[in-house]
């Protein structure tokens, strides 16, 4: 029952294995992309002081 098994797991192992690896990748992506997205959202912030001139 065991060589079963290892029978079955390394079937699908020789057959990757005997494909090898391609010489030349498949998707060729030549391009520059750019992406400018306007704001949402802007915040202000402002710092108040009081200055007195009394003295």
């Amino acid at each position: 029952m065991k060589s079963v098994l290892l029978a079955w797991l390394a079937l699908p192992l020789s057959v990757l294995a005997g494909s090898g690896l391609p010489d030349q990748p498949y998707i060729y992506v030549v391009g520059k992309a750019e992406l400018e997205k306007p704001a949402d959202m802007v915040t202000l912030r402002f710092d108040w002081y009081l200055i007195s001139s009394a003295k």
